[in-house]
């Protein structure tokens, strides 16, 4: 415990609602080659399915957008590659038509979205579409940063008007540029998970 103190790794986690760890979980599911069609109450719409994510629904009617990370493959590499020189606009147009279909079929349905690593600012891009606009609450595990970017394209999501929950980890490299820009006011959506010395299992969904 000392040992993480003097590395400034261990910080005062939150506790985390039964609707945040499902979330994490349909995320998780979402990373699968072979996607299941049910984790725990919540039913995946295969209509709405890209390579990147996928809509689940439960049966009170609620939606959740899950955007997956980082698979090893050269697309994703690449867009990692091109994240960590400081690029803020990395999208998928799979993603893109997967959102204008659900937008069509359900113009007043709210859509809340969960996403990790990469798929944070792919969502977040494709967000930046007037007619994709999602109006319901996001949740970022880990999201894609680097201390190349403009800082201000870290605050233009801690300062949204929109809910936005942070999941980080101070041994994750990944997301690490957000936690060097949070401010005391930023502070009310942030949730730490327990500090991991191994720097792969502290960027992973599993924490």
């Amino acid at each position: 415990k000392k040992v993480n103190e003097w590395v400034g790794g261990e910080t005062p986690h939150r506790k985390r609602t039964a609707k945040q760890i499902m979330f994490a979980k349909l995320v998780n599911a979402t990373y699968e080659t072979k996607r299941p069609e049910e984790v725990g109450i919540w039913t995946r719409i295969d209509d709405y399915d890209s390579r990147y994510g996928a809509i689940w629904k439960n049966p009170q009617g609620q939606y959740v957008l899950c955007v997956r990370g980082t698979k090893g493959n050269l697309r994703d590499i690449w867009k990692d590659f091109r994240i960590l020189l400081g690029s803020t606009t990395q999208t998928d147009d799979e993603l893109v038509s997967s959102l204008e279909k659900f937008k069509h079929d359900h113009p007043d349905t709210r859509l809340d979205v969960a996403a990790h690593s990469l798929g944070t600012m792919l969502v977040w891009n494709a967000n930046k579409k007037e007619q994709l606009r999602i109006d319901g609450d996001y949740n970022f595990f880990n999201p894609a940063s680097s201390p190349f970017q403009d800082k201000a394209a870290i605050r233009e999501i801690l300062d949204s008007p929109r809910k936005v929950d942070l999941y980080l980890n101070k041994n994750d490299a990944v997301s690490n540029y957000f936690s060097q820009n949070l401010q005391e006011k930023d502070m009310n959506r942030v949730y730490y998970a327990p500090f991991s010395r191994n720097p792969v299992k502290s960027h992973m969904m599993g924490q």
